[in-house]
């Protein structure tokens, strides 16, 4: 009888190429398949259609000592004062770029600077509050504490002299009064206060985080509250004087769960939660991460720009329009600075190493960057001497390839450069950068390597890059056959893997079922000689694996040992296993073979494939021989004697089945069933003292079984 597998179920990870990139020709584009926008910029920029520009240059200013840069302001002479951590310095910068050491105030960190009019500067402090005045000759004078521990900002009141400041938490405002004083004017409902500024017509207005709303105040009258926004995003971070110096604000959404406040004595103590709280990720994926929003005369408030970018600060002016400073992502080493443009659109003007902008200063001169993780500070500039460079990531191939030709569309005023190499992240074993060329098609003269960087570089203001193509050529490997076995019966079934099927279902030792049409529908037992049905079937599995992710088609084929031919068992298959009905083939010993082959992803000449053989496989179909069996009736019940023999293997066991139903193990002469022969003579005693009485003649029935799993049977009657 031929059986046939009629379902095959893999319930075992069994092979399939993870994602890469084929062999051959092979292509990496930009932005078809890359992103522009993932280049690292150093000089260069992304303009509103998405191609590379010449940029800004970044000049980074040269101090010692703070880890963290929070904030900055003009000192009405050129430069600007920036406000450090942890170690509370604050610097000033001249117009040429000179740093020089201001003052050091016994806190730990700089919040926010405010110059007055005499030529002291104001400096809000965190964590314990503190609120510093710094005359011209750099002597911090204490002028008092705010509860909550936190001065965010501080606004100046030329009306009435002194200043307010933004502190948290809890959200409140403060009033320094012109001698100096410190007087809490008002606590909000939230937990910061991030900013304060003035809306045109003599109030104030309060921005706050958790939730996110803006506040307006009179300052004469502490009672005269009214919120009139509140944002969708829970933290309205900064205001920003927008074109016709209307009131905008910056709002953010902030994810809270995962933040914590740090211990203020801890090392990283006096870093704000706000902050942390920004740079640690958005929590409501259905408002957007950041936008702006223009707070208009008779409480009107409009949404000028939005986005899901990170940003944690903004900018505006009429030579540079809306800017965004950003958080450096999860993976990642450069600092950005984005052109906003509202709506929703937005691109960026610079790029370099550094850290998280946590604030910007915008002059028409220049626009300044105070970073975090690492701190420092930045000054973009445009007109003036620099590289302006395009870098792309370091390009993998998956394993050394043999580099084609660089092909490019855009403007003139564009060098190009490659260099090479087999580590992930450039090094001094890469090979130096090639020679720069102008053409828009050119070979790149590079040995064989796993990895390609490309460096555009802009001569004039006049070059613009509109994609770019980089080619290769990738040998081809062959398949891998990790794993090639032949499944061993572990457990049979009655019924098939579909409900309510009248087949037969093998469960293997790896794990692999297999069902089989059943020849009838009448005997519903799943016994263990079920065995016998699907016994000539021998199954294979396999798993097998393309290096450059080509589909792989499968043979599998046998042949007799003593002879050359292989035959066919399964041909072409896409299938992780096979079936052979060796009741086709004579009894013997045998070896299997499987090929794993690429050819449907790969020209003929090129393809390639894999073998694995599986040997000695013996097949033995024919069952053992009984002779001479008979029964011998005694006073204790009966004898049986006969012989078995097994022309094609061993005998396994050897069993007989009582007139009751109930089976007994026979045992050889010898004591142990090893042999193609065995000679067995064996007392049974019959019937049990319990038993009732059983009918004459006692019937028996005898089964032979070889290690094949071959059975013989014989019947007699005991005499």
């Amino acid at each position: 009888m031929i059986l046939r597998a009629l379902i095959l179920t893999i319930l075992l990870a069994c092979g399939g190429a993870t994602a890469a990139l084929a062999a051959g020709p092979i292509f990496w584009d930009w932005p078809e398949g890359l992103d522009l926008g993932d280049v690292e910029l150093d000089g260069a920029a992304l303009d509103a259609e998405g191609a590379l520009v010449r940029g800004l240059t970044a000049r980074h200013v040269a101090v010692e000592g703070p880890e963290v840069f929070w904030c900055a302001a003009p000192d009405g002479a050129g430069g600007y004062y920036a406000g450090g951590g942890h170690a509370g310095l604050i610097h000033r910068i001249d117009g040429a770029g000179a740093a020089t050491l201001v003052a050091e105030v016994p806190s730990a960190e700089v919040f926010s600077l405010l110059p007055g009019r005499d030529g002291a500067l104001l400096a809000g402090c965190g964590s314990e509050g503190r609120v510093y005045r710094i005359d011209r000759a750099g002597i911090a004078t204490e002028l008092g504490t705010v509860p909550g521990g936190y001065v965010w900002a501080m606004l100046a009141d030329d009306e009435r002299g002194g200043a307010w400041l933004a502190t948290g938490s809890p959200a409140a405002v403060w009033r320094l009064g012109p001698g100096g004083e410190l007087t809490e004017f008002l606590v909000l409902e939230a937990q910061n206060v991030l900013d304060l500024t003035w809306d045109g017509q003599g109030r104030l207005l309060a921005a706050t985080q958790g939730p996110g709303l803006v506040y307006r105040l009179d300052p004469d009258d502490s009672a005269s509250v009214q919120v009139i926004f509140e944002a969708p995003q829970n933290e309205a971070r900064q205001f920003v004087t927008g074109p016709g110096g209307v009131p905008h604000v910056l709002a953010l959404e902030v994810g809270e769960d995962d933040v914590a406040m740090p211990a203020a004595d801890g090392p990283n103590g006096s870093i704000p939660a706000t902050l942390l709280q920004a740079l640690n990720g958005h929590a409501r994926r259905d408002v957007a991460r950041s936008a702006i929003y223009a707070l208009g005369p008779d409480e009107r408030v409009e949404a000028v720009w939005s986005g899901n970018q990170d940003l944690m600060i903004a900018g505006w002016s009429e030579r540079w329009g809306w800017l965004g400073g950003t958080v450096l992502p999860e993976e990642g080493d450069e600092a950005r600075l984005l052109k906003l443009l509202p709506p929703a659109g937005a691109h960026p003007v610079a790029g370099w190493p550094g850290g998280d902008v946590l604030d910007l200063l915008v002059t028409d001169e220049r626009i300044v960057a105070c970073q975090a993780h690492p701190g420092g500070l930045t000054e973009l500039l445009s007109g003036v001497d620099g590289a302006h460079v395009a870098l792309s990531r370091a390009v993998d191939a998956g394993r050394p390839v043999r580099w084609g030709r660089l092909r490019w569309q855009g403007d003139d005023g564009v060098r190009w450069s490659v260099r090479g190499g087999n580590r992930a992240r450039p090094d001094d074993t890469w090979t130096a950068w090639s020679s720069a060329w102008d053409d828009r098609d050119q070979e790149m003269d590079l040995p064989a390597s796993r990895y390609l960087q490309w460096r555009a570089e802009f001569d004039g203001d006049a070059g613009r890059v509109r994609n770019v193509s980089v080619s290769a050529w990738r040998d081809n490997l062959p398949p891998v056959i990790a794993a090639f076995m032949e499944e061993r019966l572990g457990q049979i079934d009655n019924g098939g893997l579909v409900s309510r099927s009248d087949n037969v279902t093998q469960t293997m030792r790896s794990g692999l079922r297999v069902e089989f049409n059943r020849t009838t529908r009448r005997d519903r037992t799943a016994a263990a000689d079920r065995a016998s049905l699907t016994r000539p079937v021998r199954t294979f599995s396999w798993v097998s694996t393309d290096p450059d992710g080509d589909r792989i088609r499968h043979d599998l084929e046998y042949r007799a040992d003593g002879t050359t031919a292989w035959r066919p068992i399964v041909e072409d298959s896409p299938e992780y296993l096979g079936s052979w009905d060796t009741s086709l083939v004579p009894d013997g010993v045998y070896r299997v073979r499987l090929t794993a082959a690429d050819a449907t992803d790969n020209p003929a000449a090129l393809a390639r494939s894999s073998r694995r053989e599986i040997g000695p496989v013996v097949v033995d179909n024919t069952p053992p021989e009984v002779k001479g069996f008979a029964v011998r009736r005694n006073e204790m019940g009966f004898t049986v004697r006969f012989r078995a023999e097994d022309e094609g293997g061993v005998l396994a066991h050897a069993s007989l089945i009582l007139p009751d139903g109930a089976r007994e193990r026979l045992d050889p002469v010898d004591r142990i069933c090893d042999s193609a022969r065995e000679e067995f003579e064996v007392q049974v005693s019959w019937p049990p003292a319990e038993a009732a009485a059983v009918a004459e003649p006692w019937r028996l029935r005898l089964e032979v079984w070889d290690l094949a799993g071959n059975r013989a049977v014989a019947e007699g009657e005991a005499k």
